[in-house]
């Protein structure tokens, strides 16, 4: 028009839309599965609807639910390989954490939550030496978690270098102090 506005409003963006099947709500498509066999290539039934089905299918009946996601892993053996492999590629922290915290609740009965509290009360650093972590081979190595290997009761978190020496001397306190007197002896002769 003559004032620079429009004589007529724009056509609106049309979204295409399908009604599902299960809740009779109408939605966007993006809000179904996809499926080969349909005319439109998708479900009928919305995603919320058919998660909700399949739970209570499985639930219904677990055995049968079993059976068939073990045929389906056993049949797409190559395809699972192929998508673990690959999300493991591009999750490389994830997995770390999720090894972290496996080996943490299978060796000593921790939670990560467990071991950050411990670290707290230590004030971050090792219960030995008072260092806050060993830069060792493996760059910025985390406190480690040390263990009466008798009873398997945490005794506390140590640098590497402190939790490696425990091991060496096998967590035995007569050798370890014989060891700081022998230190102590040679420190304060000269060398011959």
């Amino acid at each position: 028009g003559p004032d620079g506005g429009f004589d007529e409003l724009p056509p609106a963006k049309v979204w295409p839309m399908k009604t599902c099947t299960k809740c009779g709500l109408e939605k966007l498509i993006g809000e179904y599965q996809a499926h080969a066999s349909t005319r439109d290539k998708l479900r009928p039934e919305c995603k919320k609807c058919g998660a909700a089905y399949s739970k209570e299918w499985r639930n219904r009946d677990p055995e049968r639910a079993n059976a068939v996601a073990k045929r389906y892993r056993e049949s797409h053996k190559e395809q699972r390989l192929a998508y673990d492999k690959a999300w493991v590629r591009a999750n490389p922290d994830k997995i770390k954490r999720i090894i972290r915290r496996n080996a943490l609740k299978k060796t000593y009965g921790m939670t990560e939550a467990d071991f950050v509290a411990l670290e707290d009360r230590q004030g971050g650093v090792c219960a030995v030496c008072g260092e806050r972590r060993w830069q060792g081979p493996r760059k910025g190595d985390v406190l480690h978690v040390d263990h009466d290997h008798e009873t398997g009761i945490v005794r506390g978190l140590l640098c590497a270098k402190c939790n490696l020496g425990l091991g060496y001397f096998d967590d035995d306190p007569v050798r370890l102090r014989a060891a700081a007197g022998y230190l102590d002896l040679h420190a304060s002769r000269e060398v011959q």
